[in-house]
């Protein structure tokens, strides 16, 4: 949280907010790239170096300092510590997978 020199309190702007989250998943071993809010697509054009090894901090940084809006993309497996992700389109496929 910053403040003003007043004490005041100053909410982070969104840009400093996601900063801020996708530098946590970094700390938590997670491999992060920026992507498009929309298509959800990589922002970089070179990113696949990020499925063999985590970006650096200051590299992170330069990526989400900047005021156009981006979400954070987890990069899954092994460089991020064998994470998987399952998605269902809807609440009765999930439910068909946990009867299995």
């Amino acid at each position: 949280m910053n403040f003003t020199n007043t004490g005041q309190k100053v909410e982070p702007t969104t840009t400093e907010k996601t900063l801020e989250v996708a530098l946590e998943y970094a700390k938590r071993g997670l491999s992060i790239i920026p992507i498009k809010k929309v298509t959800k697509e990589p922002s970089l054009r070179i990113w696949r170096c990020f499925l063999n090894s985590a970006a650096p901090t200051s590299e992170i940084e330069q990526w989400f300092k900047h005021p156009c809006p981006q979400g954070i993309g987890i990069i899954l497996g092994a460089v991020s510590g064998g994470l998987i992700v399952r998605v269902f389109d809807s609440l009765s496929e999930y439910d068909k997978w946990q009867q299995k």
